[in-house]
């Protein structure tokens, strides 16, 4: 047998003590009150941190960020793709997210009409809406008709969507355009 040099006992004393088993233990006198109290605060303690899904426990995948916006693109999609994304962010940080979701005019009329002053984020929306949602002259949409090509990666299908797009956009009536 060895011995501790310090205590002059037995290093392995503590080895020969059988553990507890859990019947024994449920069995055993605890500090609170009663086992069944016991119980009754770690299973409402249980219930919280389920209820506040503080553990992720069905983690949603992230959505990818909506391209920015640009002048002359389709402000009512983009505004339903920006609301979905800028929904996962806290309350306090949605402003900043719209911002870095708009290009850099985009972001400076934006900043010029004062739009991200407040906190309201519906009139925030409204506010980039009648800013930002202005049709381009048919002179402009038959120029990026004519400059279209088809991007790398990009599918036919959305090929020929946004060039269906650009065509019904140069084909308006004067009185849809604001110029």
């Amino acid at each position: 047998m060895q011995w501790s040099d310090k205590w002059d006992l037995p290093l392995n004393l503590g080895s020969k003590i059988p553990k507890p088993t859990a019947w024994e233990l449920k069995d055993s006198k605890l500090p609170c009150s009663s086992p069944s109290n016991s119980e009754d605060v770690v299973d409402n303690i249980v219930k919280k941190i389920l209820a506040s899904n503080a553990l992720n426990l069905h983690p949603t995948p992230p959505l990818p960020p909506p391209e920015k916006f640009t002048a002359g693109c389709n402000y009512p999609r983009w505004e339903l793709q920006a609301r979905a994304y800028i929904r996962r962010f806290p309350k306090e940080e949605k402003s900043v997210a719209l911002l870095g979701l708009l290009t850099r005019d985009a972001a400076d009329r934006a900043f010029q009409a004062n739009v991200f002053d407040g906190d309201d984020l519906e009139a925030t929306f409204a506010q980039l809406r009648e800013l930002l949602d202005t049709p381009l002259h048919p002179v402009d949409y038959q120029t990026q008709f004519q400059a279209a090509r088809q991007e790398m990666g990009e599918t036919t299908e959305a090929y020929a969507y946004r060039v269906r797009q650009l065509v019904a956009n140069a084909l308006m009536r004067p009185c849809h355009w604001r110029g």
